[in-house]
């Protein structure tokens, strides 16, 4: 399984999101500006739905489906379930969970091991290699002013180490599905 063919860098590819709502968003290769991943919901719908997100490895072609993320309610709470090419890749909480701490591990197609981990809802979610305990892709929020008089507007941009080109877009959806958790956990208050 191939992940996208973004213009790789020493350390790996850099997307930068294109809206903070990362349910309606873009990820575009930051060095060339060309959209790579499209992440699409259906609007109005918060529970119950289906999230698309589609690659384009040549901007003169359409893009194709990769991922789907399917939303619904449940008792406790809002659960998912992440599908790549077919292959369910959702991310399961570890056992032991600290006030300020959540991790969520997923088995990818290359067979490792690796863990989302959130350390507040203030702090971005960052990928382990559960081999090598290394991070090997980030999201950091990037402030950007839109002019002198508008209030900044928080974009956000994802590394994806060279190490995860194969596996880019289990990445990029385990991501998408974190981002959103601890995106929704900050808009109810929750640690």
């Amino acid at each position: 399984m191939t992940g996208s063919r973004s213009s790789a860098t020493m350390d790996g590819m850099l997307y930068t999101l294109s809206s903070p709502d990362i349910l309606h968003a873009r990820l575009s290769d930051s060095a060339t500006g060309t959209t790579v991943y499209y992440i699409d919901t259906p609007q109005g719908v918060s529970t119950n739905c289906e999230t698309h997100i589609r690659r384009s490895d040549d901007p003169d072609q359409q893009p194709i489906v990769i991922a789907t993320i399917s939303w619904w309610s449940s008792g406790s709470g809002c659960d998912a379930q992440v599908k790549v090419h077919g292959r369910d890749v959702t991310p399961s909480s570890s056992s032991c969970k600290g006030l300020l701490s959540k991790s969520e591990s997923f088995i990818a197609s290359d067979g490792g091991e690796y863990k989302w981990k959130v350390t507040g809802l203030n702090s971005p979610p960052y990928l382990v290699d559960q081999t090598f305990f290394d991070t090997v892709a980030s999201y950091t929020q990037v402030n950007r002013r839109r002019s002198f008089m508008m209030k900044r507007s928080t974009l956000g941009r994802l590394h994806i180490g060279s190490e995860c080109s194969d596996i880019a877009d289990e990445v990029v959806a385990t991501f998408v599905y974190m981002e959103r958790k601890r995106q929704r956990q900050k808009m109810l208050g929750f640690a």
